[in-house]
């Protein structure tokens, strides 16, 4: 199902899975496309992009979600694909994806992309490129300096995390925000979360949110505890999702990923 809400100039394509309670949303301004959807969605998502004017279309990541149709637009559209330089290397030969994602999503397609530079121009607006890894290493965000606006793609999703893939980054997901937090923006157009009308403070109060997490984890840490020990006290309710995704995305992973990247320099008791 594919509901649209107008935020002045811009419009919010938000998609929802009929037998699960995700969404992912795609943005539209200026003739900007921004994210393109979810395989799953490419017939309904054809019939409402082919009455609107897209001149470029920008990818904030290569996951499914976001590059879904990317390949069809660049064809039926002829309209060029940005993204980062990993991202086009990813998309020219997608890897197979773990089944459960398949089946949610569906599987990504190749796509003929441009690599991005660290600007994008519309009729309008020019929006400054910022990459921002950590949910994976080929994330952007887009900031629009004058309007205040920025494009977070899956950098952003919640001011707290509770569950995290295999292969993101903690530290990395902390440098991005304080990078972005450098800049000044007022509302964050999130790729989960929709619009979110005080986005500066809701990214201050997820890296006040991590940086709370890092120290809880590295206290146990340093006493000897074992990961799932830690995870046990500090997410104690059954993780579902460790058992639906086979362990790519679990609350296990958050607890391993800050040891990892951040318990190399304490010295355990």
């Amino acid at each position: 199902m594919l509901k649209l809400y107008q935020h002045k100039d811009l419009i919010q394509g938000q998609l929802f899975l009929k037998h699960f309670s995700l969404s992912v949303s795609f943005y539209l301004i200026d003739g900007l496309l921004i994210d393109t959807g979810a395989p799953v969605y490419k017939q309904t998502l054809k019939n409402y992009f082919k009455g609107q004017k897209i001149e470029q279309v920008v990818l904030t990541h290569h996951h499914e979600d976001h590059s879904g149709c990317a390949g069809w637009l660049s064809r039926a559209k002829q309209v060029p694909v940005y993204m980062h330089p990993e991202t086009k290397r990813i998309l020219q030969a997608p890897p197979s994806i773990p089944m459960y994602r398949k089946l949610v999503w569906g599987q990504m397609e190749a796509v003929e992309g441009q690599e991005i530079g660290d600007r994008l121009e519309t009729e309008h607006f020019t929006f400054k490129v910022i990459h921002t890894p950590g949910h994976c290493q080929d994330h952007i965000s887009l900031l629009e300096s004058n309007r205040g606006i920025l494009f977070s793609g899956d950098l952003f999703v919640s001011t707290v995390i509770k569950y995290s893939l295999r292969d993101e980054s903690i530290k990395q997901m902390l440098d991005s925000i304080n990078t972005l937090l450098t800049y000044d923006f007022e509302e964050v157009y999130c790729a989960h979360a929709g619009r979110v009308e005080n986005g500066y403070e809701a990214f201050r109060q997820k890296k006040a949110y991590l940086e709370e997490l890092i120290e809880a984890v590295l206290h146990y840490y340093k006493q000897g505890l074992e990961t799932h020990e830690i995870k046990e006290k500090l997410f104690p309710k059954p993780d579902w999702n460790h058992y639906l995704t086979m362990g790519e995305f679990s609350s296990y992973n958050v607890v391993k990923h800050i040891i990892e990247e951040f318990g190399s320099t304490l010295k355990v008791s």
